[in-house]
């Protein structure tokens, strides 16, 4: 059970003359418990109903908490979207934030991501500890439009577990966090055509402080244009932290993957979106202060594609089902009723003939294994998974690459990057890193899962157990 000292200066009066055991006073800086007493009082007798308020503002380290005999910090997560392990290593030349935060944390590179490796189901995956088979966000969109809802996770998240432990937390455009309960909260929502974006956060969000927020800050946004975009959510974010200073606070920053899908991999035309991550990481630590657990990640990485197709062409109409289209692959979902099982493909004629034109196009990389359909989650509703050669990527707006091309179901000469494929592949892991407590400054490590990053935040908030069953 966490004692909040904040919220409860009783507490934090006992906790000074009873149970405070010696680990909690061996800290760089001195602690909160050595406060002057003479400002306590001061503050509680001039400031009368509001000394409390007074008392916890002044305190130098509030994100100091009595738990089971030890600490527990702050902690704070970014995400670093679609930077994968070596674009972080390159970044840290030209990035002296980066580079700062690498001197003095420890990075895990060579981590392996979960399939499908598209942003909402890793960030959900993140959130939950689980793979997408049992959080059941298997893709960033269903039916078209994509989802936000975090009432379609089916597992208990990273902020329903530090609620119920009375932490509070705040997420700044975190994916599919829409009426999720969290305290300060402004999700990321993709609204439809005739909706009012900011209307529509507030219904999903925290409505005073996202309204308070949106006033402030609004000069900053063109719309979801990047970097701009980044811009307002570390804005948003820096005031969260100083203001209001949550036990967990989640960021989502995502020019760096916008820069990449406009223009692949080329280094030199995603400077902004590099420069624009700088800058926003050195405001985030500024604003959470040295005593805070910093931990950044990415939840995939981009491949540079050249060419993308529609494998939809091939289906053409039919009454079996279509192809899913999720970047760097796709999944032959069917129309009606549960898939019948994989071994029986070859006896159905339709099926049978689709698989002998896809492994016949030169986008085709390979099928995806019966593990890989498990995990994502789509062996319950898709007879079968492709995955595109590198180079290549599905189109995720069907028809349109068709309708652009004429006859051609592919279209040649696009430079851009993608995500979505399997985790095997060459240059596609990813990372995470970090900085404050005990953890060893400038150390370097190799492997790992994403999941990892769940179970360290878990840690660190005292969340023993969450996330076990994955």
């Amino acid at each position: 059970m966490v004692t909040d000292l904040r919220r409860n200066p009783g507490k934090y009066f006992a906790a000074i003359l009873t149970n405070i055991p010696a680990s909690c006073f061996n800290l760089k800086k001195e602690a909160f418990f050595f406060y002057p007493c003479e400002t306590i009082c001061s503050s509680y007798f001039s400031f009368g109903t509001s000394w409390k308020k007074t008392w916890l503002d002044a305190m130098p380290y509030p994100q100091i908490y009595c738990h089971r005999g030890g600490l527990i910090m702050r902690v704070l997560v970014i995400s670093f979207d679609a930077v994968s392990d070596t674009d972080l290593l390159r970044m840290a030349g030209t990035s002296p934030c980066v580079a700062g935060f690498l001197q003095k944390g420890t990075l895990v590179s060579g981590v392996e991501t979960v399939f499908v490796s598209n942003t909402y189901p890793v960030h959900t995956t993140v959130a939950t500890g689980l793979p997408p088979k049992d959080h059941k966000i298997i893709s960033n969109l269903r039916n078209g439009r994509w989802v936000c809802d975090s009432r379609r996770i089916q597992a208990k998240t990273l902020w329903d577990a530090a609620a119920e432990k009375g932490l509070r937390v705040a997420a700044v455009l975190w994916p599919v966090t829409g009426y999720a309960k969290i305290r300060y909260n402004v999700p990321e929502l993709h609204i439809l055509p005739g909706q009012n974006q900011i209307l529509e956060n507030l219904r999903a969000g925290s409505r005073w402080f996202q309204l308070r927020e949106f006033m402030r800050h609004r000069k900053k946004l063109r719309g979801i244009t990047q970097p701009y975009l980044d811009d307002f959510t570390t804005s948003v974010a820096v005031d969260v932290l100083r203001r209001k200073k949550p036990d967990l606070t989640l960021v989502h920053l995502t020019a760096y993957d916008a820069f990449c899908h406009m223009y692949g991999k080329d280094f030199g035309r995603l400077q902004p979106a590099v420069v624009s991550l700088d800058r926003n990481l050195g405001r985030l630590l500024e604003a959470a202060g040295e005593n805070v657990i910093t931990v950044i990640f990415s939840d995939h990485g981009q491949l540079q594609v050249g060419h993308t197709a529609d494998p939809n062409t091939l289906a053409g109409e039919n009454e079996t089902g279509a192809f899913e289209l999720c970047g760097g692959s796709a999944f032959f979902r069917i129309k009606k009723g549960n898939p019948p099982s994989r071994s029986l493909l070859s006896e159905m004629p339709f099926c049978r003939e689709l698989l002998h034109k896809v492994c016949q196009e030169k986008w085709f990389g390979r099928f995806l294994t019966e593990e890989e359909m498990t995990i994502s989650g789509y062996s319950s509703v898709a007879l079968f998974g492709i995955a595109a050669k590198p180079g290549w990527c599905f189109y995720e707006e069907k028809a349109r690459s068709a309708a652009d091309c004429g006859a051609e179901p592919e279209r040649h000469g696009i430079e851009k990057g993608n995500h979505g494929y399997p985790t095997d592949y060459e240059d596609y892991h990813v990372f995470y890193g970090v900085r404050g407590g005990d953890f060893p400054a400038d150390a370097r490590k190799t492997g790992g899962r994403i999941t990892d990053v769940t179970k360290l935040v878990a840690n660190v908030l005292g969340l023993q157990g969450f996330g076990a069953g994955n």
